[in-house]
């Protein structure tokens, strides 16, 4: 893996040089750089802007979680034959979900 110095001046691996997305830059090229700015990582000057981003993404994953249990409990609450008839809906008739519609077929007869 070759190394490559990157605009602010430290050594890269050449497959670490993506441009950053838009509102994501890092203001230092390491912690230790951020640290001795007196900031709390690279890209947070106090561990409470940290904490914040962290628990934003905690709660976005726990709300996905809900949905998903909400979607698989209503899943379960329909006939095989209206699962079908919504797979048909979504993906037009007999296409797509082979496994799926091989095993609701299956439960109805």
């Amino acid at each position: 893996m070759s190394l490559v110095v990157s605009s602010r001046g430290n050594p890269r691996p050449r497959w670490s040089l993506k441009r950053p997305r838009e509102g994501r830059q890092e203001m230092f090229g390491t912690s230790q750089e951020a640290k001795k700015e007196g900031w709390f990582s690279r890209r947070h000057r106090t561990s409470e802007a940290h904490d914040n981003v962290r628990n934003m993404r905690e709660n976005k994953r726990i709300a996905k979680l809900k949905d998903a249990r909400k979607r698989n409990e209503a899943a379960a609450n329909r006939s095989p034959c209206e699962q079908i008839r919504r797979l048909d809906e979504r993906l037009g008739s007999g296409i797509g979900a082979k496994k799926e519609r091989a095993r609701l077929g299956a439960l109805v007869g």
